[in-house]
């Protein structure tokens, strides 16, 4: 019995440890981690830009999406999306954006959103790749500022910033946690390189790019370690704006 007992002290105390040092001691010590900024801009601006779009069932809201960004996006630039499946309300949308500046790829079955991205990057012409999910809406200027920040050549990936729109009566439980998780990347990268980048809204260069495993679930995660493997710094842009309309409660964010 005594044993047991301080077998679960440990493990309660090792749990404790983890937890202090994962929201206290960790953001502290990146805290004091002096900045270091990119090399000023060399490299010429991109040409062409390709705004990348996997996405499952989307229906009619991916013309939305596409429309907006088409207003938005004031640089020389094409979106492909790639549809994981046959959606015929999405394709039906989609058909009148379809021509110079955007281009639609059904994936026969689903395969999930790894081998979406990998059929869409193999189809984009862009120098510069900028990634975003349907769900959120880009500020204006925000793909240019990712762009211009990948002009530095120590900088291969940048993320933007997730903005919440808070529903009445104040923001839920997610967007305080969300909030503190992007100041904490936000002086990783002034440091070095931030560990994630924003899913909904993040740029990189083309030439960095690898074909991601299939089944796997965390690209906003393997796409910049691979950046750093390569030498290259992952940065993040707190004025990049992605704004991510409010689900209204903590239980339906869980769901999701």
């Amino acid at each position: 019995m005594t044993d047991t007992l301080l077998l679960g002290c440990a493990l309660v105390g090792l749990g404790a440890t983890h937890l202090v040092y994962t929201y206290v001691a960790y953001p502290w010590i990146v805290s004091l981690l002096p900045a270091r900024p990119a090399r000023p801009r060399t490299d010429a601006a991109p040409q062409f830009v390709s705004v990348v779009i996997a996405a499952r069932d989307p229906g009619a809201g991916i013309a939305a999406k596409v429309s907006h960004l088409l207003e938005t996006v004031r640089l020389k630039c094409e979106i492909v999306v790639v549809l994981d499946g046959p959606d015929s309300v999405a394709t039906a949308t989609l058909a009148p954006l379809l021509g110079e500046r955007t281009k639609l790829i059904v994936l026969a079955t689903r395969m999930g959103k790894a081998v979406a991205l990998n059929h869409a990057v193999a189809a984009a012409r862009g120098e510069v790749l900028i990634f975003t999910d349907i769900r959120q809406w880009v500020t204006p200027g925000a793909v240019e500022r990712l762009v211009g920040a990948l002009r530095s050549p120590d900088v291969g990936a940048v993320s933007g910033r997730i903005e919440g729109a808070p529903p009445p009566g104040g923001g839920i439980l997610l967007d305080h946690y969300w909030e503190r998780e992007q100041r904490l990347r936000e002086r990783e990268a002034a440091h070095d390189s931030t560990i994630g980048v924003a899913g909904p809204l993040y740029g990189m260069q083309r030439d960095l790019w690898q074909p991601l495993p299939a089944g796997l679930l965390l690209d906003d995660v393997w796409v910049p370690m691979q950046v750093v493997k390569a030498g290259k710094r992952v940065g993040f842009d707190r004025l990049a704006i992605a704004i991510d309309p409010p689900t209204g409660s903590d239980t339906v964010e869980f769901v999701r």
